[in-house]
């Protein structure tokens, strides 16, 4: 009888047990749950339209007489007055997003979007992540898509120059940014003061532990310089693009980045890139030719920088390392290329991949930007 009632007090405890850890994982449920919905608030007081979508396809597609290729949205197809574009967060409940945003994306998925209005235009952020498992986001990292959206929100509202200079992080050069940089002779056609941006931002994972490695994040900024440029004897543009590739470590660092913009289209052609090998610190690019030279700098520590681009197949193509150690926190690259147009929307494939300090090598797929131009 004794060992009877010693056995019932067990599964006494046990079961008790049992059922406080239920409650503290509907507690934390609950909590989750209310933490979402606070944010939803917060997002509508500031006038961001949450919407759930479970696919997101790109399906306009442009003619372009020798290659045919999607606009990143119908929006960007005509121009938009200021005001006219609602502020969104897309997301479909932390599951992934089905979408032609890029190609081969590997592990990556895409969980959310961000669109509102810079400059008078359309510009979109991009929430990729490499989840492994059964793909599906848990609420603290939905969360942090959510409170990304709130911020840049409120910084655009506090002056979209302010958020501009956040996304450049101020690295170009004052005169190149200048308005006077700009030739009175060579038309340019209308578009967003300062240019179009797109951002796509990569959260990877040690595939083993499930810890994060860190996030990459990489803003292109297109520019168009004229609309109007002789390019052999037909008319056309000239675009300068630069992206601010930023991989910030959260328990893994990286030794090696490659990096690749791609305009190998019919109607497109790379006139000047940058920059060009480089024993590291301060790195230089200096875009030329057609209009006004476009120079800037960046630093990338004690990193070597390889210079492998080719003109005939229209890509630059850069590779960082590190032969000693490991790349500074956060690693931070900035190149660039002069690109002419002369039929159609303008577009380039942008894609990276990292190796990190685990032995693993994470990619982003290839993502093609495009933008209406002529």
């Amino acid at each position: 009888m004794k060992l009877n009632g010693l056995f019932c007090k067990k599964i006494t405890v046990i079961a008790v047990t049992i059922s406080l850890f239920g409650l503290l994982d509907l507690s934390k449920a609950h909590a989750e749950v209310s933490n979402q919905n606070s944010l939803d608030k917060e997002l509508s007081s500031e006038s961001v339209q949450s919407e759930v979508k479970t696919s997101w396809i790109q399906d306009n597609t442009k003619d372009n007489k020798d290659q045919k290729f999607e606009l990143r949205s119908k929006v960007e197809s005509k121009t938009v007055p200021q005001g006219d574009i609602e502020t969104k967060f897309i997301h479909n409940n932390g599951k992934p997003i089905d979408t032609n945003v890029i190609e081969e994306p590997g592990n990556n998925h895409l969980y959310a979007v961000y669109q509102t209005e810079l400059d008078g235009k359309l510009y979109e952020k991009y929430y990729f992540t490499d989840v492994d498992g059964n793909n599906v986001l848990n609420n603290e990292e939905l969360s942090e898509m959510k409170k990304d959206a709130l911020e840049n929100t409120k910084e655009i509202k506090n002056g979209s120059e302010n958020f501009i200079n956040q996304l450049e992080r101020d690295n170009t050069s004052e005169s190149s940014k200048s308005s006077s940089n700009s030739l009175s002779t060579m038309a340019v056609a209308s578009q967003p003061k300062g240019g179009y941006y797109k951002t796509y931002s990569f959260k990877f994972y040690q595939p083993i532990t499930h810890l994060q490695a860190g996030t990459y994040t990489s803003t292109v900024h297109l520019l168009r310089k004229s609309s109007s440029a002789n390019i052999n004897g037909k008319t056309g543009s000239v675009w300068d693009i630069d992206s601010f590739n930023e991989y910030e470590s959260k328990h893994f660092r990286i030794n090696q980045l490659i990096t690749r913009n791609d305009v190998n289209y019919g109607a497109e052609k790379l006139v000047s890139y940058g920059p060009f090998d480089d024993a590291g610190y301060n790195v230089s690019v200096n875009l030329s030719g057609i209009v006004p030279s476009n120079p800037w700098s960046f630093s990338v520590g004690s990193v070597i920088t390889n210079n492998v681009s080719s003109t005939a197949n229209k890509y630059g193509r850069w590779i960082w390392t590190h032969t000693s150690d490991y790349m500074q926190n956060p690693f931070v690259t900035k190149p660039g290329l002069r690109v002419t147009n002369t039929s159609g929307s303008f577009a380039i494939k942008t894609s990276h991949s990292l190796h990190v300090s685990y032995g693993s090598t994470h990619g982003t797929g290839v993502i093609t930007t495009t933008v209406p131009d002529r």
